[in-house]
């Protein structure tokens, strides 16, 4: 990896700027690009950051305007989000797609992963593909004062249904407004 100029280029008129970078210095490379630019906050940062083609992965996207941050992992190394939190100032909104990790590797990676962000400033919660106990047992210990909002989207039907009402209910009693959207079945699901 070339040196790079120690004072970043002001690009005072852009709009985007989007960096894809694959491979085994992938997130060294887009660190070191993002602190080499100085761009407006009104700018939409897109990033996509891959250690390699092959799975598990980390990607994840970054809008600097409206400080939404989505991460896709499927169980790939979060040295991409660690190294480039610094270019992701004011994260409100952190939207986390669950690639097919089983429940421990979801909660591991769910809980870094936020772990590295400032949640007293996240005010939106978005899980996709994140089984409702594992996000009980994540925002348990966390300080999650300013989050507002925890939308989850196809949350597998783990646990019976009462055991999914009362994690549903200490969400509740975590985050003021919840809302839950199971995966829907194709096939005849036993009734509960």
């Amino acid at each position: 990896l070339g040196a790079l100029s120690a004072a970043p280029v002001p690009l005072p008129e852009l709009e985007e700027l989007v960096v894809r970078c694959i491979g085994p210095w992938a997130a060294e490379c887009t660190a070191r690009t993002l602190g080499s630019i100085a761009f407006p906050p009104t700018a939409a940062l897109r990033i996509s950051s891959y250690p390699t083609t092959r799975r598990p992965t980390t990607g994840l996207t970054f809008s600097s305007s409206s400080g939404r941050l989505r991460v896709v992992n499927d169980g790939g190394d979060l040295d991409v989000l660690r190294r480039l939190r610094p270019q992701c100032p004011g994260v409100r909104v952190v939207a986390f797609r669950n690639e097919g990790l089983d429940h421990g590797n979801t909660r591991r990676t769910l809980r870094a992963t936020l772990a590295e962000l400032n949640m007293w400033r996240v005010e939106v919660l978005k899980t996709e593909s994140v089984p409702l106990s594992v996000v009980v047992e994540v925002l348990r210990g966390m300080e999650v004062r300013a989050l507002k909002r925890l939308l989850m989207s196809a949350v597998p039907r783990d646990g019976s249904k009462e055991e999914r009402e009362e994690d549903v209910e200490r969400l509740k009693g975590m985050v003021a407004v919840v809302k839950v959207k199971y995966v829907r079945c194709r096939w005849n699901a036993p009734p509960e």
